[in-house]
C-alpha cells in the first residue's frame, strides 16, 4: 500500500489520506493482480494469513507469497526450498517494507535500582546477545543497528536490510468496528466489488470522524 508513496495516515496522525492518488495508486496495483493480471490463487483476498500459508508451504499452489519473518523459521525447520526476495518498487523508486515493532517499556519507578535493572533487562532483550544465549529468540530482525544477530542466513541477510526502508503508521487508538470496515474495504477492493477510489473515499468519513475524536 506504500510503493507509490502514499499512506493511510498523515505524519501526525489526523488525517486519512490514503484516498489521495499515491494511495489509490498502490491499492490499484494490488488488484491489478488478480483483476487483470491473472496471477493470484482463485480465492485470493478470502483467505486468512494461516491459510495462504498452508498454500505455500502445504499444498504448494502458491509460488510466491509475502509474509511476515515469523514464518521462516517454520519453512527452515521443514526443508522447505525458499528464496527471500525485496518486495516490489513502485512509483516511489526505491524499496518501501511496513510491519509491526515490539516494544520494551521501562516504568518510572522512585527505586533507582530496579529501574536501572529494569532498563539492563530491555536493553538485553533487545540486544544480539540474548540470539546467541536462546536459539531461536529472534523471529525477526531488530531495529537496533547494532543487533545484527538475526542475518545468520542469506535468506535473513535480505529481510535484515529492509528495516532500514521501513515506514510505520502514527499510533492512533481507531476502534475495532473501523478495523474491520477498513478491512472490508481492502477486500472489496481486490475482489473487484469496487474501485479502489470508491472504496477509500467511502471509508474517509467514518475514519476521519474517529481521528478528530481522538484529537479532542
Amino acid at each position: 500500500m506504500y510503493i507509490d508513496g502514499g499512506r493511510i495516515l498523515s505524519a501526525d496522525g489526523t488525517q486519512f489520506v490514503q484516498n489521495q492518488p499515491e494511495g489509490i495508486s498502490a491499492l490499484d496495483k494490488l488488484a491489478s493482480l488478480a483483476l487483470e493480471h491473472k496471477v493470484t490463487p482463485p480465492d485470493f483476498g478470502t483467505v486468512d494469513q494461516a491459510g495462504v500459508r498452508s498454500q505455500f508451504k502445504d499444498l504448494q499452489s502458491v509460488a510466491l507469497l509475502m509474509s511476515t519473518p515469523g514464518f521462516i523459521p517454520d519453512l527452515e525447520g521443514s526443508g522447505f526450498p525458499l528464496a527471500v526476495l525485496p518486495p516490489p518498487t513502485g512509483d516511489m523508486g526505491s524499496l518501501v517494507t511496513n510491519g509491526a515493532f515490539g516494544l520494551f517499556a521501562v516504568v518510572d519507578v522512585e527505586d533507582e535500582a530496579k529501574e536501572a535493572a529494569a532498563h539492563k533487562l530491555a536493553s538485553y532483550l533487545t540486544g544480539s546477545q540474548v540470539a546467541q544465549d536462546v536459539e531461536g529468540w529472534q523471529l525477526a530482525p531488530g531495529l537496533r543497528r547494532s543487533n545484527t544477530s538475526y542475518a545468520t542466513t542469506p535468506n535473513r541477510e535480505v529481510i535484515a536490510k529492509l528495516v532500514e526502508f521501513g515506514v510505520y503508521e502514527a499510533p492512533v487508538a481507531t476502534s475495532a468496528e473501523l478495523g474491520a470496515q477498513y478491512g472490508a474495504a481492502l477486500q472489496a477492493i481486490i475482489l473487484g466489488e469496487s474501485t479502489a477510489q470508491e472504496a477509500m473515499d467511502a471509508i474517509a468519513p467514518a475514519y476521519q470522524a474517529e481521528l478528530d475524536a481522538l484529537s479532542q
